[in-house]
């Protein structure tokens, strides 16, 4: 996680703890992919996702675990090799019922997905870094930790 947007690290994250002051963390094309993932289980436990859930000291009921295991699949570097990361979020984001990206039927739905990618014109600037991007699943309900941690 980083705090300053890089070449590689160009995802704004919804879960790092490592926030800029504009409150954006920037992940890699890998890390974004895993959120996804793990966003997608979430909603279909009906649990909710705090800020740094993958991380050490804050590891909720095997998060990190699920994390870990999901950031080294082997099958995820295959699929980034063989398709693009942008090719892989657009899936994502269309397929919400996706927890993982082992399965064969998986690779074969990836496969048979039409993903057209966005003309890219030097003139045209899609991104505006100045202005704080809202996302639709971003943490607004807070969670008990989160409350606690404002007690405190």
């Amino acid at each position: 996680m980083a705090k300053n947007r890089s070449e590689n690290r160009t995802y704004p994250s919804r879960y790092s703890p490592d926030v800029d002051k504009d409150g954006i963390a920037w992940v890699t094309g890998r890390q974004y992919i895993v959120e996804m993932i793990c966003e997608n289980k979430a909603a279909k436990e009906h649990k909710e996702l705090p800020r740094g859930f993958y991380t050490k000291d804050l590891d909720l009921k095997g998060w990190q675990k699920f994390y870990q295991e999901q950031i080294n699949n082997r099958s995820l570097t295959k699929l980034i090799n063989n398709h693009t990361v942008e090719k892989l979020v657009a899936f994502l984001r269309e397929n919400k019922y996706i927890i993982s990206l082992r399965p064969k039927w998986v690779h074969q739905k990836i496969e048979e997905y039409n993903y057209k990618a966005p003309s890219v014109n030097k003139d045209d600037v899609s991104y505006n870094f100045g202005k704080k991007e809202k996302f639709v699943r971003n943490n607004t309900k807070k969670s008990i930790i989160s409350r606690l941690e404002e007690l405190e």
